[in-house]
C-alpha cells in the first residue's frame, strides 16, 4: 500500500488549500479500502476528511481523493492519513504523514540560518589580547 500526495498551491495561513492524494493498492486480493484524514491544532480538515470505501480495488489501480485543508498560522505541520485495508480475515491500518509548510515555515529557523551564513566584512575580524 502506498500513498502519494501533491499540494496544489503554496499554503498560506487562513487560506484553504487542496491536496491531491493517490492511494496505490499493491495486493491482489484486497476486499475493502477506506480511510480518514486528520489535521491538527493548526491545520483543519475542511472537506474530504473521509476516504470513502472502495470495494475490491484492482492491484495497480490508483484511488484518487482530494482533501481541503485550512492552515491557521505559518509553520511546518503534519497531516495524517490513516488507510484501512481488509484482506480476507486480516485488517491492516497504514498511517501516512503529509508535511505541510505554511507561509515562511518557521521564521526563527530562517533567521538563524541567515545569521549563520553571514560572512564578516573585511577588516572587522576580532582581535584577542
Amino acid at each position: 500500500m502506498g500513498l502519494r500526495f501533491e499540494v496544489r498551491s503554496s499554503p498560506e495561513a487562513g487560506q484553504p488549500v487542496d491536496v491531491d492524494l493517490a492511494i496505490l493498492p499493491d495486493a491482489a486480493a484486497i476486499d475493502h479500502i477506506n480511510g480518514q484524514i486528520q489535521g491538527g491544532e493548526n491545520v483543519s480538515v475542511v472537506e474530504g476528511g473521509e476516504i470513502p470505501a472502495i470495494e475490491k480495488p484492482a492491484q495497480g489501480s490508483v484511488i484518487r481523493h482530494v482533501v481541503r485543508l485550512l492552515p491557521k498560522q505559518d509553520g511546518i505541520f503534519i497531516v495524517t492519513a490513516a488507510v484501512n485495508v481488509d484482506l480476507g480475515n486480516d485488517s491492516i491500518t497504514r498511517t501516512f504523514t503529509i508535511p505541510l509548510i505554511v507561509g515562511d515555515g518557521l521564521p526563527e529557523l530562517a533567521a538563524k540560518s541567515e545569521v549563520a551564513d553571514a560572512a564578516p566584512a573585511a577588516g572587522t575580524g576580532l582581535k584577542s589580547h
